[in-house]
């Protein structure tokens, strides 16, 4: 059903899993390159989402006008016990976006038509605008407003790593300074590329069993994620004990403008202990040298957020805080059908 709608819309288009590569032509053309409109990005997604829904449906388009391309939309619609869904990330549909040279004209066309396919679509739904590299209102958030959809902000944390490394660990937690560096005599600490074996992956993978208490989610997806740093569209920091047993390691994905805390985990026994600290400190490292704009640790959870967060999501947030040197708001709209 809404492939048919989608296949209707007056819009132009392509689909991504037709045309990657033209899907990636457009995305170098991008003012600003978020991670989750990349191709792995996505192929990673409609993946793990298998484990939830039934039916998954990768309808994420390529825009076209004039026959030639202008913009990306991520989109996947997932079903379950009659139901349907539609999002781009884990919960929610981010923004299409366009080419720097695409007119606001044609731009602002698109959006309409984008925008009416959802209404029609059947579905309840939530918008998601992230920072994407300044702080104006989009003309898709304006759009969103204008048909009704309510408003709430999330609140991310960033590490703008144009900054000189001096300055960016002054805006770190005093406490943690002291901490990164009893880390760093206790373990070992390196940095996995292209060159990540899968003896060592499966090592992670099996660490994250252990601590989790349970398989969390797909095979294929943690073999996705090892594709994604043997491509050098991510990589892994694994810390080791007398450089032998693995006691914790965080994966961080990469697009030429944002690198993006993923997954981290780390030996039970030794909670009370910097490892995280110095996971963290690493990445910024290795992200820096890399030339990447900016760091996104994660979002900042408040008690006064609803629903209310628990109290281990406050926990990680603050945690995570302790690093940012920014805060950026992400806007998240909902649409409940009439």
């Amino acid at each position: 059903m809404i492939e048919e709608l989608l296949n209707n819309a007056d819009f132009k288009f392509v689909f991504r899993t037709e045309a990657k590569d033209l899907w990636s032509d457009v995305y170098k053309e991008l003012e600003f390159k978020p991670i989750d409109y990349q191709n792995f990005r996505i192929d990673y997604l409609a993946k793990y989402h298998t484990q939830n829904y039934t039916n998954i449906k990768d309808l994420s388009i390529v825009i076209l006008s004039d026959n030639k391309p202008i913009g990306i939309w991520p989109l996947i619609a997932c079903f379950k016990k009659n139901s349907h869904f539609l999002f781009s990330n884990d919960q929610s549909i981010i923004p299409p976006l366009f080419k720097t040279d695409c007119s606001s004209k044609t731009i602002k066309k698109c959006l309409l038509e984008s925008f009416n396919f959802l209404k029609n679509s059947g579905c309840n739904f939530n918008i998601s605008i992230p920072y994407f590299g300044e702080s104006k209102i989009m003309q898709w958030h304006q759009i969103c407003l204008l048909n009704g959809m309510s408003s709430k902000i999330n609140y991310n944390l960033y590490v703008d790593l144009y900054k000189e490394l001096d300055e960016i660990k002054k805006s770190f937690r005093k406490s943690y300074k002291p901490l990164i560096g009893v880390a760093k005599k206790l373990w070992t600490t390196v940095i996995h590329d292209k060159k990540l074996t899968k003896c060592t992956w499966a090592e992670f993978k099996n660490l994250h069993y252990e601590v989790a208490g349970k398989k969390t989610r797909l095979d294929d997806t943690w073999d996705l994620q090892y594709e994604n740093i043997k491509n050098d569209n991510a990589f892994f920091i694994s810390l080791r004990e007398d450089s032998s047993k693995m006691v914790g390691g965080g994966y961080f994905e990469l697009s030429p403008n944002e690198g993006k805390y993923e997954v981290g985990v780390y030996d039970r026994e030794l909670f009370d202990k910097p490892l995280g600290h110095i996971i963290q400190n690493t990445a910024i490292q290795e992200l820096k040298r890399r030339g990447i704009r900016f760091y996104k640790i994660g979002r900042r959870f408040y008690e006064s957020d609803n629903p209310q967060p628990t109290d281990k999501e406050l926990s990680i947030s603050y945690f995570k805080e302790g690093f940012a040197s920014e805060t950026y708001p992400e806007y998240i709209l909902e649409y409940v059908k009439k």
